[in-house]
């Protein structure tokens, strides 16, 4: 969680700018210091790279980063900015050399068990504790959140991927595990969700640009690496509890 500037923040000088975001950081201070949390933490919305004041106010900053894949070239254009190997493998696709497809789908199942197996391979717990809550948001916001699968040759799943679509983002939200077959699953997906977003006038989000090991694959596919922050604050015994989430709870799973 976090606050949102208004419209109109672009237009404003930049005294106007500092003006109120000290306004913003002098309300959440005082009510932090009047409800007293051992720990509080909340992320800037992109593009507020101002964090001064917060760094004043003896708040912690974190960077965070992800990566953004903008649609306004031609398809062939972008498509041209993937590594040389990753041209080959959709070259590939293009010409389903590998009798791989993707289908939208409302089934949650199969996404559940494919992710959670991913999630326990790594030692850290899954992130979404009920899959009725995916379920509610796909019933719910059937514009904005799609899933899909990927099939094999015999008809098997090998991928799957959630998608957010809201206002001018197409975003990579969950899925895209390492597949367990030797196809390039991942790619074909990026592939698809490139082209949702040229067609619909979108940006692609890719999110996992802080992971390391996520980075090599997705930087193949040419995006620009983007910025924002989070903010925290903690006390003594705040420091342990974020201690214990990350270190016990975030790492063990609820799967075994």
């Amino acid at each position: 969680m976090g606050f949102a500037l208004g419209s109109d923040h672009d237009e404003l000088t930049q005294n106007g700018k500092e003006v109120r975001l000290r306004e913003i950081v002098k309300l959440i201070t005082e009510k932090l210091e009047e409800i007293s949390p051992a720990y509080v933490s909340f992320q800037l919305t992109p593009f507020l790279d101002d964090i001064r004041e917060f760094k004043w106010n003896d708040y912690s900053v974190d960077p965070l980063f992800t990566y953004y894949l903008p649609t306004d070239a031609p398809l062939d254009e972008i498509f041209s900015g993937f590594s040389r190997s990753t041209r080959n493998l959709i070259n590939k696709i293009r010409k389903n050399k590998f009798n791989m497809g993707i289908k939208e789908s409302n089934d949650l199942s199969l996404f559940s068990n494919l992710l959670s197996k991913r999630y326990e391979e790594q030692g850290i717990r899954f992130p979404i504790k009920n899959m009725d809550y995916l379920t509610d948001l796909l019933r719910l916001y059937p514009d904005n959140m799609k899933l899909y699968y990927v099939y094999g040759e015999n008809g098997n799943i090998i991928g799957s991927n959630i998608v957010i679509i809201y206002k001018d983002k197409v975003i990579s939200w969950l899925g895209t595990p390492k597949p367990d077959v030797d196809l390039p699953v991942n790619e074909l997906i990026f592939w698809e969700l490139i082209k949702i977003a040229k067609e619909t006038g979108r940006m692609f989000e890719i999110g996992g640009a802080d992971t390391q090991r996520l980075c090599s694959f997705k930087s193949r596919f040419n995006p620009s690496l983007e910025t924002n922050y989070r903010v925290f604050r903690r006390r003594n015994i705040g420091v342990v509890a974020e201690w214990v989430y990350l270190n016990l709870y975030k790492k063990s799973s609820s799967f075994r």
